[in-house]
């Protein structure tokens, strides 16, 4: 981007179920709406200023659909400057925090996420494909299925998890900072309801901290918001010329 420039980036968080975009330093995004597929309102023609773009991208996203994003983002877009973000990373930005787990739930997967200073751990994040209406189970007779939950596991789920995959040095740093994030930790109490079973496991000497920001079903796009907006930041953006001198892998050097 050129020096002197003040034009404001765009957020763009595409999420499995909704896409939330807006412009750094806002508050909140501007807007938001379902993940399906559009049509063009000006037949291609790009109408109005052209903004640098933060995209924001699940983790253990294959490093062929990262480059193709790109490569679609100059070669047929033709922003001025783009960045790629991981979704988790961002949740934590928007808690004030640069070293946590985050657990982010949005509509259709959910991910566990450790930080440490800033760089998720790549080898420790965990996928699992329980989120939004897959998590939920409608009870035909609820009150049957509460009695036959006392007595026997038969509605129980057993999932597992890549226990002792963090670093030990780090461990006690990433318990007093959990945080939840995405649409589907909205639920009433689940904080509460993780930070006792969390306690349960770990060791007692251990301080326990489940934090769930009011917001976090838009936290990714908010800690999008944050980061865009650090002075620091403009270095980091990967400009149209250094694409054109490069080629899609350019994302992996300049984003992760």
């Amino acid at each position: 981007m050129a020096e002197g420039e003040d034009i404001q980036p765009l957020v763009c968080d595409n999420g499995t179920g909704m896409v939330k975009a807006g412009f750094a330093g806002d508050d909140a995004s501007r807007a938001v709406f379902p993940s399906i597929v559009g049509r063009p309102r000006h037949t291609g023609v790009m109408v109005g200023m052209e903004h640098p773009v933060l995209l924001t991208e699940a983790p253990l996203n294959p490093k062929a659909n990262s480059e193709k994003m790109t490569q679609i983002m100059f070669e047929t877009f033709n922003t001025p400057a783009m960045y790629v973000a991981i979704q988790a990373v961002l949740s934590l930005y928007a808690s004030g925090r640069t070293t946590g787990i985050v657990l982010d739930s949005g509509d259709g997967v959910s991910h566990t996420v450790p930080i440490y200073e800033g760089y998720a751990l790549p080898h420790a994040i965990l996928r699992l494909d329980l989120a939004g209406t897959r998590s939920l189970h409608i009870a035909l007779d609820f009150e049957q299925e509460l009695e036959t939950s006392k007595t026997s596991s038969s509605i129980e789920k057993s999932y597992e998890l890549r226990d002792g995959q963090c670093d030990v040095d780090i461990r006690k740093d990433l318990y007093g900072n959990i945080v939840l994030s995405g649409g589907t930790t909205m639920f009433p109490g689940i904080a509460d309801r993780m930070s006792e079973e969390i306690t349960a496991l770990a060791p007692s000497s251990v301080k326990i901290k489940v934090v769930a920001p009011p917001e976090r079903k838009y936290s990714v796009w908010i800690g999008g918001s944050i980061l865009v907006s650090q002075s620091t930041f403009q270095q980091m953006w990967i400009a149209k010329a250094e694409y054109d001198e490069s080629d899609p892998s350019i994302v992996y050097r300049k984003c992760f």
